[in-house]
C-alpha cells in the first residue's frame, strides 16, 4: 500500500491483484493481525521470511494460546501472516497445520447463537460508547 502502483510486489509488498482476493474488511482484519505479528516478531528479535515463516508462526501461535487467545484469533492470525508472506501457503505447512489442530483441542470455538446484523452493530455501540473497544470488536469479530 506505501508504493506506487506497479512497483508494489517488488518492493515486497502485495499487489492491487493480490489484495483482492479478499474483501475489504477482511484486508482490514488480516492488517490489524499481521501488525501484531510485527510487533512480536520485533520484540522477539525474529526476522520474517519464507524460510522462517513456519517456526514463526508456530511460535507465535504458542504465545496467542497462553495468552487465552480463541480459535478464531489463532486461525486468523495464521491466515493474515500467510497471505502477507509472498510465497507462502498453508498447505506446505505441516508444522502450523498440526499447531493449529493442538490448538483446536486446546480452545474449542465457542458457538453462538446467530444475531441479526442490526442486533450485533448495536451492541457493539453500546460497548464502544461504554469504553469497551476490545469487547465491541469481539462481538463483531
Amino acid at each position: 500500500t506505501g508504493a506506487a502502483v506497479g512497483l508494489r510486489a517488488i518492493s515486497g509488498g502485495l499487489s492491487v491483484a493480490e489484495e483482492r482476493t479478499v474483501s475489504a474488511p477482511v484486508l482490514k482484519q488480516y492488517e490489524l493481525f499481521k501488525r501484531r505479528f510485527d510487533a512480536w516478531l520485533s520484540d522477539s528479535a525474529r526476522v520474517h521470511t519464507l524460510a522462517s515463516a513456519e517456526v514463526n508462526i508456530v511460535d507465535y501461535l504458542d504465545v496467542l494460546l497462553l495468552r487465552n487467545a480463541n480459535y478464531g484469533e489463532l486461525e486468523k492470525s495464521t491466515a493474515a501472516v500467510i497471505f502477507f508472506t509472498p510465497g507462502a501457503a498453508r498447505r506446505h505447512m505441516p508444522r502450523v497445520k498440526g499447531a493449529l489442530n493442538g490448538c483446536l483441542k486446546a480452545k474449542p470455538p465457542r458457538s453462538r447463537l446467530p444475531l441479526p446484523d442490526e442486533v450485533v452493530f448495536g451492541l457493539a455501540g453500546v460497548l464502544l460508547s461504554l469504553g469497551h473497544m476490545a469487547a465491541a470488536l469481539m462481538v463483531i469479530l
